[in-house]
């Protein structure tokens, strides 16, 4: 499915054979009652079955063609481009032979403005036709035949690290209304990069790339309380069916014209009422566990003819509400008629785990050394976000605080950017010898393994040229920054006076968290 594109009709069949499968067990045996397989191809989250269509996963897969033609190095890489780009670097629009082409060509109208380059050396960024202002000069002026014969790239107005526009250009520029972001300075001695806009890393996968292009539903709410790991997954399957309205109930089987008298169980909706609250009060997945048992017992009435008595539904009930309980990972109840309730139900619930205390201080940086303290919030995540940074030195003196809003952004985004920005701040100052610390794991593991979101990989690299950066703990100012307008920044020399309290070296911490 990586190298060629499928034709329609053999999705469909394949589709077919899956959807009849899933039903009966059978691939060559239809079932009457079901659910539409657009409906059942959604994600769990939406109502679905986690079932990914065949079309959409044929296509993500040879979106990975289509990006390496875009920015893969390798000769496989150069044979295509060599081959079906012209010398203007357009697509050819001619035909020539192939198998594999059609369906990398096919993906390319969906890959190609999700690209944008982060120029270095600019050798392999078309200067018209590729992204790297955020939009392509061509596709911003709408210019098709103009661009005959200018095949510059972007290398010709890089000279070092330093942009050198002509005239001509950036009349060009403030005519589309395009300017050079100053985050991403070039630089000859870096190959360019290409980023996947839709990934906050830059990076492309196949996963990013069907979810970019999938259709997306509206979410559920029941959806959470299926799919989880203590609820058996012949139940879940059974009360989505019943959630889709996929199950042969007298309503159901009379739509498609069979004739049914109706024997409705009442013995069953009349306990239902009675223990509904109660098992409600249990798990939600007990109540998930009745209604699947409620739904085979009124079958052996409906189609064996079975008289049940009530003694028997209850130990059925009860059964079902125990495996339940004995998968389910909850832990014992703190309130005194949920605690009543679950010895009524004979469930033996597993203790909470004890919390973990951990001591923590702050530590003073050490001589002439200056020490960031950095955090993001955002209020909604993602939601109105902004950072906060304070900098002290080896007295413990408060040198600087600062707090930035960031308009709507995630708290790692926001953690992101006041690490990045307070650094720059540090450089800019003159300060040489410099540790920061932050609290989210997220960053710092993203820090580490190198894996910063496009949008920050310039300033990065450069920061890591000259120094070498420890990271670990502030809260006041970024709840600040949150409050912010976008890209306003207030700044402080030394403590501001709404700051009434800072860590100390000379205190204990205590943190408090569970496993």
């Amino acid at each position: 499915m990586g190298i060629y594109k499928w034709p329609s009709s053999i999705v469909r069949e394949a589709e077919t054979l899956l959807r009849n499968f899933l039903w009966s067990g059978n691939p060559s045996r239809k079932k009457g009652i079901t659910v539409a397989w657009e409906k059942v191809c959604k994600p769990y989250s939406e109502g679905g079955l986690n079932i990914r269509r065949l079309g959409e996963i044929n296509k993500a897969m040879l979106m990975k063609q289509a990006w390496n033609f875009i920015s893969g190095k390798g000769y496989f890489a150069d044979y295509l481009r060599h081959k079906y780009l012209d010398k203007n670097g357009e697509i050819v629009k001619y035909y020539k032979h192939s198998t594999i082409w059609p369906g990398i060509r096919w993906a390319l109208q969906e890959i190609k403005d999700k690209v944008r380059w982060i120029v270095g050396d600019g050798k392999s960024v078309d200067l018209w036709r590729d992204n790297w202002l955020g939009e392509s000069i061509q596709h911003r002026l709408h210019l098709t035949t103009e661009l005959k014969n200018c095949t510059s790239k972007v290398s010709s107005i890089v000279h070092g690290q330093e942009w050198k526009i002509p005239p001509q250009l950036q009349r060009i520029l403030e005519e589309a209304q395009l300017q050079v972001d100053n985050r991403h300075t070039p630089n000859v001695a870096e190959s360019d990069m290409a980023v996947w806009i839709p990934y906050p890393h830059g990076k492309f996968s196949t996963k990013s790339a069907f979810e970019m292009i999938r259709k997306k539903h509206t979410q559920v709410g029941w959806s959470k309380a299926l799919w989880n790991g203590y609820l058996h997954p012949r139940q879940a399957a059974m009360a989505w069916k019943i959630n889709v309205n996929a199950i042969e109930t007298m309503d159901n089987v009379m739509k498609r014209g069979i004739p049914l008298a109706s024997r409705c169980c009442l013995y069953a909706m009349k306990k239902m009422k009675q223990r509904g609250k109660l098992i409600k009060d249990i798990w939600n997945s007990a109540v998930i566990a009745t209604i699947v048992a409620i739904w085979k017992l009124r079958n052996k009435i409906t189609h064996e003819e079975k008289d049940l008595n009530a003694k028997f539904c209850e130990k059925f009930i009860e059964n079902q509400v125990k495996v339940t309980a004995r998968l389910s990972k909850a832990t014992g109840y703190n309130n005194l008629e949920k605690l009543k309730i679950t010895r009524e139900w004979q469930i033996i619930l597993k203790p909470p785990p004890a919390p973990i205390i951990q001591q923590c201080s702050w530590k003073l940086p050490e001589q002439h050394m200056m020490k960031i303290n950095v955090d993001g919030a955002s209020r909604g995540n993602p939601g109105k976000a902004g950072w906060g940074a304070i900098f002290r030195n080896s007295r413990n003196e408060v040198c600087l605080t600062v707090c930035k809003g960031m308009g709507i952004a995630s708290n790692f985004m926001s953690e992101l950017q006041g690490i990045v920005e307070s650094i720059e701040m540090r450089l800019a100052r003159g300060w040489d010898n410099l540790v920061v610390e932050s609290d989210s794991k997220a960053v710092v593991q993203a820090l580490q393994k190198n894996e910063v979101p496009w949008q920050f990989s310039t300033s990065w690299r450069k920061i890591m040229q000259r120094v070498k950066e420890t990271l670990l703990d502030t809260d006041i100012t970024a709840k600040r920054g949150a409050g912010l307008l976008d890209t306003i920044m207030t700044s402080w020399e030394g403590r501001p006076p709404w700051l009434d309290r800072v860590e100390s070296p000379y205190e204990v911490y205590f943190r408090f968290s569970n496993m």
